[in-house]
């Protein structure tokens, strides 16, 4: 509906713009358009819109019986309610229109005041999507923590690596996607959250703990030494477990062949080819481990799976080609996701641990009868024949008994059982370690990025240290 200016030559088709509650991803742009009914033309002379806007005309002059647009890009500067009534001026009218702007600022984009795009493209699409906003903030005082590191990690890989500027913020454009962003500054303690990014879940706000004067500035989890050398003790084989239960096979690699004179761990050859600093040959043993992996719901929370996937990527890392490592999951039913596999084969091992996902009820008894069952099919002689159990929780209490039983069984045979705890609580911490305990390994507590990535292979290192 066109509005008629008391009978003068230039018509609006509105008066009254209101864009509403502006949010993060709301739409802040609007045209006017402006008629002229009469027989001259007329010139738009000026408008008094205030530096909250950018504006873009169609043209300056309004011929007879034709129309020119004003598109209006609004960035707000301030939070609150928002009034403005604009006048535009015509050379055709003694009075100018007026517009009455309104709005309700809830978000104010720092990063996103550009010119008013031009009129080759439409409204609705002239701005595209918004790109990701992460504000680093003092959890005490809400002021914006400037130079704070960020970072946002898929699939337990470092994505993004950056800075937040001078109000706390850091932007980008990130595809959309389930994140892992973590956010740290000296003197505070780090904050991190999970979850999905889109063009509707683009705001990211970190909140920082300032630390108490007597702490340290930055902490990094001790890794759990233990002094007592573990006797290996060689006892008769017992019954084996009830293997019956149906697993599912994903991905099946060529298992790896054993030679049938495996090295000798007290014993290594003259001129061995030494292929890794972090695990020597001549120092380490030869390392056979399986991992049995939690993927039940709870593990999709508090980023909890990139943390694991941290932890395994960074041992997949340091692997030998004379080591080898499966890993299966459990959840509802226990997967085998890759079969026994040499330590050289590190792009098919990185894209199976890339392709974790969390999700079911736990259901570990069935998987450990499994794990252990591959860890014995693939035993090294003289090597480190190794378990790793990665959850965030205890056992259910029917099932403790028989893993325990399965832990020293097999700790007997010289397959040891880690345990490593993903953020796990009190309670169930001192339940794995237990059975770490018994399984003769070790329990590893992981609820740092940075530390996940070495505690993991320092284990590995200890298990298959040779000595002197």
């Amino acid at each position: 509906m066109l509005f008629s200016m008391h009978g003068q030559n230039i018509e609006v088709d509105q008066t009254k713009i209101d864009f509403g509650t502006i949010e993060r991803g709301s739409e802040r742009i609007v045209d006017v358009h402006f008629s002229n009914p009469g027989a001259k033309e007329s010139l738009v002379l000026t408008s008094n819109l205030s530096r909250a806007f950018n504006t873009r005309w169609t043209g300056k002059r309004v011929l007879p019986d034709s129309t020119i647009t004003l598109r209006i890009k609004f960035n707000p500067i301030q939070k609150g309610l928002f009034k403005e009534d604009v006048e535009v001026y015509f050379s055709s009218m003694q009075k100018p229109i007026v517009l009455k702007i309104r709005a309700e600022v809830n978000f104010i984009d720092r990063n996103d005041s550009p010119a008013c795009p031009d009129f080759r493209q439409r409204p609705d699409d002239c701005c595209g999507d918004e790109p990701t906003l992460i504000h680093v903030i003092n959890a005490q005082t809400g002021k914006p923590i400037k130079e704070a590191r960020v970072r946002i990690v898929e699939n337990g890989k470092v994505q993004r690596d950056v800075k937040t500027d001078k109000n706390g913020d850091y932007s980008e454009q990130i595809p959309v996607g389930f994140y892992f962003v973590m956010g740290e500054a000296e003197y505070f303690t780090s904050a991190d959250t999970t979850g999905y990014i889109n063009r509707r879940n683009n705001y990211i706000e970190l909140a920082l703990m300032p630390l108490d004067v007597e702490e340290k500035v930055a902490a990094i989890e001790p890794v759990q030494e233990r002094e007592e050398e573990l006797a290996q003790v060689q006892e008769e084989p017992e019954q084996e477990e009830d293997d019956r239960d149906e697993i599912t096979i994903i991905q099946r690699i060529e298992p790896v062949v054993i030679a049938e004179e495996p090295m000798s761990p007290q014993d290594p050859e003259e001129g061995m080819v030494v292929t890794s600093e972090v695990l020597p040959e001549d120092v380490y043993a030869r390392n056979s481990i399986v991992f049995l992996v939690d993927v039940s719901q709870s593990m999709a929370n508090k980023g909890k799976m990139d943390l694991l996937q941290a932890s395994m990527l960074g041992l997949v890392e340091v692997l030998r080609p004379t080591d080898q490592l499966a890993f299966m999951t459990y959840a509802s039913n226990a997967v085998v996701v890759m079969d026994m596999t040499k330590g050289d084969r590190k792009a098919e091992l990185e894209k199976a641990i890339s392709a974790l996902e969390a999700g079911g009820m736990t259901a570990g008894l069935v998987g450990f009868k499994r794990a252990y069952k591959m860890a014995r099919t693939h035993f090294i002689d003289g090597g480190n024949n190794q378990l790793i159990v990665a959850t965030d929780g205890a056992f259910r209490n029917a099932d403790r008994p028989k893993l325990v039983k399965m832990a020293e069984r097999n700790g007997k045979r010289g397959v040891k059982t880690t345990v490593i705890g993903i953020r796990s609580t009190d309670f169930a911490g001192r339940t794995l370690e237990e059975l770490a305990n018994i399984g003769k390994g070790s329990f590893i507590y992981v609820a740092n990025f940075d530390a996940s990535k070495k505690l993991l292979i320092e284990e590995v290192r200890k298990q298959s240290y040779m000595g002197d």
